[in-house]
C-alpha cells in the first residue's frame, strides 16, 4: 500500500479523485465530482465540500484498506500566478557552494512571498544561469566566478482558497502531502492522454530536474 498516492484534483467544474499505483505507474480507483464553484465565494465552496467528502472518504478508504490520512492535493486553475525573477550575487572569484545556490533561492523565495502575500509558491523552476556574464547549461555548483545570475520561476496558487481546502480537510482529519498546479504537472507530460495521476505523480517523483521541491507545501 505505500506504493499508493492519493490525488485529488479541483478543477473550476469538478473534483477529480484517484488512486494511483506508483510502482506499477496503473490507475486503482478514479471519481468525478461534478461541481461548479467560485473561487471568490469561499463560504459557499466550503458548505458543498463538507457535504460531500464525508461519504467519499470512506470509499477512499476502502479502496486502500487504510485510514486516509494524507493527500496529494492538485489545483487546475486558469488564474495561476507565475512570476519570473531575477537574482544576482557576487562571488569575487571563490567556489560556488551547493549551500550558495539553496541560500539564494531561498532569498528570492521570501522576497516573492513578503512582496506577494495574497498567493503561496508552489513550483520553484531554475531556468537560467549565467557565469559571469556568459550563460551555463546546469547550476555551476563548484566553478569559481566573479557573479552568478540566477532566473527562477515562481507558480504561484491563491492562499486564500488553498487555506480553505486545508481547513476543510483538516475538519476530517487529512492533510496535504503535497499541492501541485495541475496545469503545471500536465506540461511535463509528452502525451495527451496522461490524466491528472500520472501528471501528479511525476512532479512527487521529480521528473522535471529543474524543479526545486519546497515540500512540504502547506499554506501559511
Amino acid at each position: 500500500m505505500n506504493n499508493l498516492e492519493t490525488f485529488f484534483n479541483f478543477t473550476p467544474k469538478k473534483i477529480e479523485i484517484g488512486i494511483f499505483n506508483n510502482q506499477t505507474n496503473n490507475e486503482i480507483y478514479t471519481k468525478k465530482l461534478e461541481i461548479n464553484f467560485n473561487l471568490n465565494d469561499l463560504d459557499a465552496l466550503t458548505k458543498i465540500l463538507n457535504q460531500q467528502l464525508k461519504d467519499l472518504i470512506i470509499e477512499v478508504e476502502n479502496k486502500i484498506e487504510q485510514p486516509l490520512e494524507k493527500i496529494n492535493l492538485m489545483i487546475e486553475d486558469q488564474k495561476t500566478l507565475i512570476i519570473d525573477a531575477s537574482i544576482k550575487k557576487i562571488f569575487d572569484n571563490s567556489e560556488i557552494l551547493k549551500s550558495n545556490i539553496e541560500y539564494i533561492i531561498q532569498e528570492l523565495k521570501q522576497q516573492i512571498s513578503k512582496n506577494n502575500p495574497n498567493v503561496k509558491i508552489n513550483h520553484v523552476l531554475l531556468k537560467e544561469y549565467f557565469l559571469n556574464g556568459s550563460r551555463v547549461n546546469k547550476i555551476p555548483v563548484g566553478s569559481i566566478c566573479k557573479d552568478l545570475i540566477i532566473q527562477v520561476q515562481f507558480i504561484c496558487l491563491s492562499k486564500d482558497f488553498l487555506d480553505c481546502l486545508q481547513n476543510v480537510f483538516k475538519n476530517h482529519q487529512i492533510d496535504f502531502k503535497s499541492i501541485i498546479c495541475t496545469n503545471y504537472a500536465k506540461s511535463l507530460s509528452h502525451s495527451e492522454i496522461d490524466n491528472f495521476m500520472k501528471a501528479g505523480s511525476k512532479v512527487l517523483r521529480g521528473y522535471n530536474p529543474n524543479e526545486v521541491f519546497v515540500y512540504p507545501q502547506k499554506p501559511s
